[in-house]
């Protein structure tokens, strides 16, 4: 039966090193996405209100807030039983889950910003186009923009999915996950009031969420989109590298 086991499901360990090789590799490849490539130069039109609000600077949740959110808390929360031996190697799957959750998410979402082009709420103010430019015709990028720094309207067509939306549910929806079986194996039922505590980070990750409609970097479509990513991953991640490997665990046990 130990040999049957063996053979109808990887040894536990291979889950693991496929997820590291995996997460390492889409790190790797996400890098010229995210600094080299331009995106999609999509036409737009000056009369195009959607894409007419102000520029905001000073952001709800900075790219560095974002990083706290999305992976510290979360693996804080995940490894620290990682002290204790009996229970190490489960929080090893966990904190790989976790890592190949956004590497996943951001290669995705990378790969769809540059392939889509859409352009963000704020993407006139980045543009400053060129002073006479027809409203009513639709215009390209490099024709009519006028703003030195191209970076920044180049960023500024990377609005669909946003990746905001989708790294806080890739991160804090695998946290939800975690908690929700944790809560489910070790709490009493009458406890009800912390069924309610994987409930916290999905709140969090939609506040993060919304705060990019409020800072005008993301239209509705795109929040919805990144948080559809992420959770998705999430799930993914987690079946994958957690409750997988648990059962060919349990398998090779026997």
């Amino acid at each position: 039966m130990g040999i049957s086991a063996w053979f109808s499901r990887p040894h536990p360990d291979y889950r693991h090193a496929a997820a590291l090789a995996v997460t390492i590799f889409l790190i790797i490849i996400t890098i010229p996405f995210e600094v080299i490539i331009a995106p999609f130069a999509r036409e737009f039109r000056l009369d195009n209100h959607s894409i007419s609000y102000p520029y905001v600077e000073n952001e709800l949740v900075p790219a560095p807030l974002l990083l706290v959110f999305a992976f510290i808390i979360p693996a804080c929360i995940i490894g620290y039983p990682l002290l204790a031996e009996s229970t190490r190697r489960k929080h090893i799957s966990l904190i790989l889950g976790l890592l190949l959750s956004l590497a996943t998410t951001i290669a995705v979402v990378d790969v769809a910003k540059i392939a889509i082009g859409n352009q963000r709420p704020d993407f006139i103010e980045r543009c400053k186009p060129r002073a006479g430019t027809s409203e009513t015709t639709y215009n390209k990028v490099l024709d009519v923009c006028t703003n030195p720094n191209m970076g920044m309207v180049w960023e500024g067509c990377k609005s669909t999915p946003s990746g905001h939306s989708a790294l806080s549910f890739a991160g804090l929806g695998f946290l939800a996950i975690y908690l929700e079986f944790l809560i489910r194996e070790s709490m009493p039922l009458r406890f009800k009031l912390l069924r309610w505590i994987p409930a916290l980070p999905i709140l969090l990750a939609a506040f993060v969420a919304l705060s990019r409609i409020v800072d005008h970097k993301h239209h509705w479509l795109d929040i919805i989109a990144g948080g559809s990513l992420g959770l998705a991953f999430a799930c993914f991640s987690y079946w994958y590298v957690v409750l997988e490997t648990e059962r060919a665990r349990i398998a090779h046990a026997v």
